[in-house]
């Protein structure tokens, strides 16, 4: 605070408890008042790290804990941070934490434009410790909640062009695959049309800032049965307008729908698992094409991918609209008012 009048410092708080600095000069110099505290930045996770000292007191002991482990893909592990709701860990799988950090740098990541939460980096901790000569990165992203949806898609599970498992996964129809498809579109077909609506919108959303969903991957929507709530993570950067009929292609898992009712593909479920499985995706589509109606959408056929024809051309589709005739689907989802 500059005030024109005797040239001598004081220190004064005001009434938080701040210091700031007044000086007086000359009686003609004009009043000005500068402010000499620091703001917070506009990005509320660095603003936690550095308020928790986050880096330095917990960050090593949370990668290295495998408990903290809370998904794994090809290159990346994501962690966990415990008593923390709204942030997680993504590490590449060669960015392990090898003895004491030494130096370490948070960087603002965040898309600014971004309005809602699709599970998107905000913050990237680059750091270097005294074991290792190569600089490692560490992002923090949204939290998400939530069980991935179905089975995530061969590519993910088999080396490319092969039929030899990737490291630590197990048979495309192996039964735990096949018990998590039925578990999780039950709850995605048991989630109220309003979950359905949220979750066109926040798709809706993410593409108007630049962002695409991975139509291949169901994995990428997470059903939060307890929230009430479908969740979106896994976004990529692509200035591309939604195509709806991917979309629900994604949500019902349609892709494994035939292996998990095959007669030949062990172990074999039961007939009323099949049943309960086409049930559930048809009341999926049911609500999702309710939930399009009530926002103003609508498929449109002339840019229909091959994932949406994948879903026409399906058992529980072709139940839902009385036909296997995808002419006659067509004119189903006219008149309904979704095409």
């Amino acid at each position: 605070m500059n005030i024109g009048a005797i040239n001598t410092q004081i220190q004064l708080k005001n009434y938080i408890g701040l210091a700031k600095t007044a000086s007086f000069k000359s009686l003609n110099s004009v009043d000005t008042f500068e402010k000499t505290t620091v703001p917070q930045s506009s990005n509320e996770a660095i603003d936690w790290m550095q308020q928790t000292n986050f880096v330095n007191t917990r960050l090593t002991n949370i990668i290295n804990n495998d408990d903290n482990i809370a998904g794994e893909g090809f290159n990346h592990i994501a962690y966990s941070i415990p008593d923390n709701e709204k942030y997680i860990l993504r590490s590449g799988k060669a960015d392990a934490i090898k003895g004491r950090i030494v130096s370490s740098e948070i960087k603002d990541i965040e898309d600014k434009n971004l309005r809602v939460n699709i599970g998107q980096p905000v913050a990237e901790i680059v750091f270097k410790t005294e074991k290792s000569p190569v600089i490692g990165r560490i992002e923090v992203l949204k939290k998400q909640t939530g069980e991935p949806v179905g089975v995530k898609p061969p590519s993910a599970i088999y080396i490319e062009d092969t039929d030899k498992l990737r490291e630590n996964e197990l048979p495309y129809e192996d039964i735990s695959r096949k018990e998590a498809y039925a578990r999780t579109i039950h709850k995605v077909a048991e989630l109220p049309v309003e979950a359905y609506e949220k979750f066109l919108e926040d798709i809706t959303l993410a593409s108007k800032a630049g962002y695409k969903f991975d139509y291949y991957n169901s994995n990428n929507i997470l059903v939060d049965d307890k929230g009430q709530a479908l969740n979106i993570i896994d976004m990529d950067k692509c200035s591309i307008d939604v195509d709806y009929g991917s979309v629900l292609y994604a949500l019902t898992n349609i892709e494994y729908f035939n292996t998990f009712t095959s007669r030949y593909e062990a172990p074999v479920m039961s007939d009323e698992q099949k049943m309960a499985a086409i049930d559930d995706t048809i009341a999926i589509i049911d609500k999702y094409i309710q939930a399009m109606k009530n926002k103003g959408l609508k498929f449109e056929r002339d840019n229909s991918s091959v994932y949406f024809y994948k879903l026409l051309v399906s058992m529980p589709f072709s139940f839902f609209c009385k036909s296997f005739d995808t002419n006659e689907q067509w004119l189903k989802l006219k008149q309904m008012g979704v095409a």
